[in-house]
């Protein structure tokens, strides 16, 4: 397998050696060392990264939340924020980028290397999409199962990981190591809808609609449509 490729953003030198001393021993391929948001994205749009470490606080304008903010834009990498900030706001502005991890300083080359081996273990767990558009297949130990796109229900986000729910299909239930965007982006299916934070739904599944609240078929509870979905979403459904 070809060694995963890793961006390190930080702007303390001697934690930033720390970081890259632990990974080459590993095995991992360090691209580069920068300590501020800037040369990230730049280095993003010019090389093949699998995994970006990044300090919240850094050097220049951009922090590394609003650095990862832009680089979610333009490409799809796995995020470990680095972190020995406390506030409330921070935490919620770096989750709202889906991040993979946060590693809360200090922390030492074990956990490090137990977050690493969850991303390199979501790697091999992937969705492959592309047999057909209406077809995915799930790795898992090895074997490629194959999952029919209009039988979802509904997909859920579950902290890092990612819960796809199925109609009719066993098993009712799969779940991915990789976050809620990155899944919705593998699967790449136009039915599949995303309406909030931690849920995508299949348009067909929809029964009813009230002031931005959604019931699917066999579920009790309603789903919130979230306002900065609703674009999205009303020019999907069709109303008479």
């Amino acid at each position: 397998m070809k060694a995963a490729r890793i961006l390190i953003v930080e702007d303390d030198y001697s934690a930033s050696c720390y970081l890259r001393d632990i990974l080459l021993d590993i095995g991992y391929e360090i691209v580069d060392i920068v300590s501020s948001g800037e040369l990230a994205i730049e280095l993003v749009s010019k090389f093949d990264i699998d995994i970006i470490l990044m300090d919240i606080e850094l050097e220049g304008k951009l922090d590394g939340v609003a650095t990862v903010n832009y680089i979610n834009k333009v490409a799809n990498l796995h995020v470990i924020y680095i972190t020995g900030l406390k506030d409330k706001r921070t935490f919620h502005r770096a989750k709202a980028t889906f991040p993979d991890f946060f590693l809360s300083k200090p922390f030492n080359k074990y956990q490090l290397l137990d977050v690493m081996d969850q991303i390199m273990d979501s790697k091999e767990k992937t969705i492959e999409g592309d047999f057909s558009k209406e077809n995915f297949f799930v790795k898992t130990n090895g074997v490629y199962k194959k999952f029919n796109i209009n039988s979802i229900r509904y997909v859920q986000a579950n902290g890092s990981s990612t819960d796809i729910f199925f109609k009719n299909q066993k098993p009712f239930k799969i779940t991915l190591s990789k976050n809620l965007k990155n899944t919705l982006k593998q699967l790449s299916a136009e039915g599949i809808l995303r309406i909030n934070r931690s849920y995508a739904i299949n348009i067909d599944e929809i029964e009813s609609i009230e002031n931005w609240q959604v019931k699917l078929y066999s579920m009790k509870e309603t789903i919130t449509v979230q306002e900065n979905f609703r674009h999205d979403f009303d020019r999907l459904i069709k109303k008479l």
